[in-house]
């Protein structure tokens, strides 16, 4: 029986016969891998209309340290500007309908000439009105509200004038934003406390369709939960602000937040989220069969660029002793001809170069698939479904990767290093010695000096093979190396 297997496996490989086999797996695994990803890239547009409508205005997203809760964040945040874009431009087209009698094409370019010359959107309306006085005499019944004309007019205006400021993000962080090309606008969070800002008269920059984002809201301690009296005590008005959200912005604003653990903000605040999610994992989404091709493009030009060292530098002939003469003593040094020729300037390298950045245009056009869990509770964070309760829905939102990374600044508290630097009144090196003093203060002098001239020489030697590695081509060679 075995040896009938046999047989019948040596017969199928001398045929040829499993190369159909191979060649018929690789097809269904590509056309397999095209299908993936293409369901990841229909499935943004629904991840669009899902952002847009259903997880309401103020969302607070939570995940373990380095989880992925700023990349969602990012992801989100382009995902609203595209539903914000398409939302102003409805409305354009919704009064283009319903006013008939208009030139829009004159109507528009009346607007930029105004926009371009710093005219605010209020301004404009007010002297456009006169120029169009019969046509926006009436008003709108769609059977559920009346509008007037006027009030048509003016939001067309309105819109026109806030796609023309091609920005919709304002962060408490540096942003990207992929959609218009722009960076975020400044977003202090002392504008959020209505009731500070309407008794001091400070600044109040927030327009409509904006998203608004505040990353890592647990650094600020104040409104942590054990601080509540501060809060109270306070009154600034966050919580208000919070409180009349959608009714301040006439539910075209979104509010994004990152928390590290959500129940320890503040509960009067937390408690306004419309959707906290939990970022359960997240993964990549992209060609893998491309990305394999070129791996193994990438594996065989390294593979000739090695033979190709061979050819050139043979064994044992690759590696040579030089002598030369630094500050009047001679050295000798080991160079290592293939690893040397390696950093060169080469046609191998620039052939590299190229598939290496295919492989990094390829990641960027991937798209990150995060399984969520929505909760509707702080308190419920991190529980678990169970036959009789229900704490959570469970949801996967697909983004391009390009909208989630290389958008925001992830390292955005760097800074304090640098500061603390600044400050620091030792060098490493100074606090080393320092404590190598500590350490050696029981050792004998002959000791020391053994130990200060070892260091001396190897500092010497250090100097020698980087002067020896510059000048290696034009140094010749005095014997070979025995390598046993």
């Amino acid at each position: 029986m075995i040896q009938d297997l046999l047989n019948l496996l040596q017969s199928f490989l001398v045929s040829g016969r499993w190369m159909y086999l191979v060649a018929i797996g690789a097809v269904i695994f590509v056309i397999f891998d095209i299908l993936r990803f293409l369901h990841s890239k229909d499935n943004y547009s629904t991840t669009v209309g899902i952002v847009g409508r259903f997880l309401g205005y103020i969302m607070y997203i939570t995940a373990p340290i380095r989880g992925g809760k700023t990349s969602l964040m990012n992801g989100m945040s382009h995902a609203i500007q595209e539903h914000l874009i398409g939302e102003l431009q409805s409305q354009m087209q919704r009064t283009q309908v319903i006013i008939t009698t208009i030139d829009y094409n004159q109507l528009d370019q009346d607007i930029m000439a105004r926009y371009e010359q710093g005219m605010k959107p209020v301004a404009i309306y007010e002297q456009l009105k006169e120029v169009y006085p019969f046509d926006l005499v009436g008003s709108y019944d769609d059977g559920l509200h009346v509008i007037s004309y006027l009030d048509l007019f003016a939001m067309y205006i309105y819109s026109l004038c806030r796609l023309l400021d091609n920005n919709f993000v304002m962060s408490t962080q540096p942003a990207y934003s992929r959609i218009t090309g722009t960076q975020a606008k400044d977003l202090k969070t002392e504008w959020m406390e209505v009731k500070l800002q309407h008794e001091q008269g400070g600044p109040y920059p927030i327009e409509r369709y904006n998203v608004l984002m505040e990353d890592d809201q647990n650094i600020d301690s104040k409104k942590e939960s054990h601080n509540h009296y501060v809060i109270a005590k306070e009154d600034a008005g966050k919580n208000l602000w919070l409180r009349i959200f959608g009714h301040l912005y006439k539910e075209t604003c979104y509010y994004l937040t990152t928390v590290q653990e959500a129940d320890r903000i503040v509960k009067v605040e937390r408690e306004l989220a419309t959707s906290i999610l939990f970022v359960e994992s997240f993964s990549h989404v992209e060609l893998q069969s491309l990305r394999f091709i070129l791996n193994v493009l990438r594996l065989i030009i390294r593979i000739m660029f090695t033979m190709f060292l061979w050819i050139r530098y043979p064994w044992p002939f690759n590696k040579r002793k030089f002598r030369f003469e630094e500050n009047g003593s001679s050295e000798s040094i080991l160079v290592d001809y293939p690893k040397e020729y390696r950093k060169r300037p080469s046609l191998w390298k620039k052939v590299d170069r190229v598939v290496l950045v295919l492989q990094e245009r390829l990641f960027s056009r991937s798209y990150l698939r995060f399984k969520l869990r929505k909760y509707s509770k702080a308190e419920e964070v991190g529980r678990l479904n169970s036959a009789n309760v229900k704490y959570y829905d469970e949801m996967i939102l697909h983004f391009p990767t390009r909208y989630c990374f290389g958008v925001f600044d992830t390292h955005a508290f760097a800074f304090v290093h640098e500061l603390l630097k600044r400050k620091s009144s030792l060098t490493y090196e100074e606090v080393a010695e320092h404590l190598m003093f500590l350490a050696n203060d029981h050792k004998s002098p002959e000791d020391m000096a053994a130990i200060a001239s070892k260091g001396e020489q190897m500092l010497r030697r250090g100097t020698s093979v980087a002067a020896a590695a510059a000048k290696a081509d034009d140094l010749q060679p005095v014997d070979f190396i025995d390598h046993h």
